[in-house]
């Protein structure tokens, strides 16, 4: 079962000390966050002492926070970005600029806990980059910024570091994952309808998106107060986490 807390707080299991701090999960940590921050709301909601137009604002914060972090990854990747992120992380610079650094006295102390993401402090790294490293400066800055979008093949999904999944992947998982407990190849026929092409395509997201898929499982399971069954777990080891629990 996904382990909790004394608050009951999720700590998932298929998102181990490995994939703790990954980048490659980023958006499901997101997620789990949200998830969590939501449950302690609930919990801590009737209590006297509570500031809650403080826990509002650090909710809102929070908030905030995932969606410049998912926005900046769009833009790192050049994954279906829109004006809407760029002028987000933007918005999450100035935000986190102005909350860290504005302490009075020397400035590396009283710093506040809000601070400038990697993904967006990357994002805009790697704009000042791109400006400087142009051959003419003079309305380069839209183009460093991606605030004008180029052409280009549109990606069939956005990337795994998003946290996404596809709704095929979903549907393999669920079936992996559930009585009779089948093997992939199994699952890739009814998925697919035995269409060669979608075969083909499906194993590529599997190699993709497995991971995810399976914690957003896991997610739902702790949700529910659910446990892995021991078929689960066997199924986990062979299709997602070889060493799962062991």
């Amino acid at each position: 079962m996904p382990k909790k807390d004394k608050l009951g707080i999720l700590d998932l299991e298929t998102l181990d000390d490995t994939w703790t701090k990954s980048a490659e999960v980023g958006m499901l940590q997101w997620v789990l966050k949200l998830i969590n921050a939501e449950h302690q709301k609930k919990l801590t909601s009737g209590l006297t002492n509570l500031d809650k137009k403080e826990s509002e604002k650090e909710n809102e914060e929070l908030y905030e926070q995932y969606q410049s972090f998912g926005s900046a990854l769009k833009l790192n990747e050049d994954d279906d970005y829109t004006p809407d992120d760029v002028e987000q992380v933007m918005r999450h610079f100035i935000s986190a600029h102005d909350k860290s650094f504005n302490a009075k006295g020397i400035k590396s102390l009283d710093r506040g806990k809000y601070e400038i993401d990697d993904e967006v402090a990357y994002y805009i790294k790697e704009s000042f980059l791109r400006y400087l490293d142009s051959t003419q400066k003079k309305g380069e800055l839209d183009k460093a910024f991606k605030s004008v979008k180029t052409g280009g093949v549109k990606k069939p999904f956005p990337s795994a570091r998003q946290g996404y999944v596809p709704d095929d992947i979903k549907e393999m998982t669920d079936i992996i994952m559930n009585p009779p407990y089948p093997t992939l190849n199994s699952a890739l026929e009814i998925v697919s309808g035995g269409d060669k092409a979608k075969i083909s395509n499906l194993k590529r997201w599997w190699k993709e998106y497995k991971r995810n898929s399976i914690i957003m499982f896991e997610i739902g399971l702790g949700t529910k107060d659910l446990d892995f069954s021991d078929e689960m777990v066997e199924q986990i080891r062979k299709y997602y986490i070889k060493d799962f629990r062991k």
